[in-house]
């Protein structure tokens, strides 16, 4: 399961990006799969102690009301759906069948393993 603990394999100017969207911004994980990286954003407090660096860590606990909303897409979900007021997860539809309406302006979109890598 990819987590937050992945993203500080991103270059720094992925985790700048992140942590410069404020409470207007949107977040888009491309490749959500079982939500696990966007779920740990927004509840920082499920994430193991050592996980993350110098970076990430001020990212993730910045206040919940200052953070993004998010759009997490995955065509399948394992577990159960993660229940977060921030977060709209789209579940069992293709990426390119999803409506452009169904997902707001992007101002940040992730793809670890995702959709760019099987959609036409």
């Amino acid at each position: 399961m990819r987590g937050c603990s992945s993203y500080p394999y991103f270059p720094d100017s992925f985790l700048k990006h992140l942590g410069a969207l404020g409470k207007e911004g949107h977040w888009v994980d491309a490749g959500s799969g079982e939500g696990q990286a966007l779920t740990e954003f927004y509840q920082p407090e499920l994430l193991m102690e050592e996980e993350g660096d110098a970076l990430f860590r001020p990212i993730l606990t910045k206040p919940l009301n200052e953070k993004p909303s998010a759009t997490g897409i995955t065509f399948k979900m394992e577990g159960t759906l993660p229940n977060h007021s921030k977060v709209d997860f789209k579940v069992g539809k293709m990426f390119e069948d999803i409506a452009t309406d169904e997902i707001p302006k992007a101002d940040l979109i992730t793809d670890l393993y995702g959709v760019a890598t099987y959609s036409p």
